[in-house]
């Protein structure tokens, strides 16, 4: 598959590293690189780009924004990201590496080569659902990872004892990459499948992990809560604080109450319980 690379360039005062991966992800951007306070690289499927739409959408915000496009032929796509994706630390017990990296000595030993698809933890949403997740007991259940990317939700999951986990991404190139780290971490419990919400309806999880973005769980949140057992819980990311109350608004409409969010750079997390 060919990407193509946007290079973008802001201000230091515009807070582009926060606010534009939200609103690049609506018009097909997948993952992004962080190259300082006033740069940053966004990628996209050759096939998915339309600068009309870029435009657009660049035009709407309040400050002008300045970009380079990039073509990244097929060959060298892993390169960029293994030259810029570096080790992560999470709370004190969890890292997420890359192959080239040795294995650390922590409890949670998390291997990703990521490629071109979202979840390396580098960004806030991903970091704050694997916070949020290492603080429960998902021990022997049963979890749902929606929208896996990476699959590094999936993986920290069985690592922490899910008896079986279910991974779910309508991109192909995330769900061969899913499959691939899969793979890397010797996981036997998690079963990844290309597809979305569509899936849902045929058995019920204790844990349903969605790191997506505002528009897509608030149109699939219904079938989410549909298949979550009673007393399970709900973890949602990829969303700006602001967003918190409509989302909170939308689960209890299906019995499914908040309980606690973290925060990090205007980016949120929540966990969230069936009553």
């Amino acid at each position: 598959m060919e990407y193509i690379e946007i290079i973008f360039s802001f201000s230091e005062n515009y807070p582009g590293n926060d606010v534009l991966p939200a609103l690049l992800t609506e018009i097909g951007f997948e993952s992004f690189i962080d190259n300082g306070l006033t740069n940053m690289s966004g990628y996209i499927p050759t096939s998915l780009f339309s600068e009309t739409s870029l435009k657009e959408l660049l035009s709407e915000l309040p400050e002008k924004i300045d970009y380079q496009i990039v073509k990244i032929p097929d060959q060298d796509w892993n390169e960029v990201w293994e030259k810029n994706f570096t080790s992560i630390m999470i709370a004190d017990n969890c890292i997420v590496r890359a192959p080239l990296y040795p294995a650390e000595n922590v409890q949670f030993d998390l291997v990703i080569n990521p490629k071109m698809s979202f979840g390396t933890a580098h960004h806030e949403t991903t970091f704050q659902i694997l916070q949020l997740l290492l603080q429960e007991d998902v021990k022997d259940k049963t979890v749902l990872d929606m929208g896996c990317g990476t699959a590094v939700l999936s993986i920290l999951a069985e690592k922490m004892g899910a008896k079986k986990v279910v991974a779910i991404d309508n991109d192909e190139w995330a769900y061969r990459n899913a499959l691939e780290n899969i793979a890397l971490n010797n996981l036997k419990n998690t079963t990844v499948y290309l597809g979305d919400a569509e899936m849902l309806g045929k058995e019920n999880f204790d844990v349903i992990l969605a790191n997506i973005t505002r528009n897509i769980l608030l149109r699939d949140m219904e079938r989410y809560c549909r298949v979550l057992n009673k007393g399970s819980l709900l973890f949602l990311s990829g969303f700006f604080v602001e967003d918190n109350d409509l989302l909170i608004a939308e689960t209890a409409k299906y019995g499914v109450v908040f309980e606690k969010a973290v925060e990090k750079n205007g980016w949120t997390a929540m966990k969230l319980q069936k009553g």
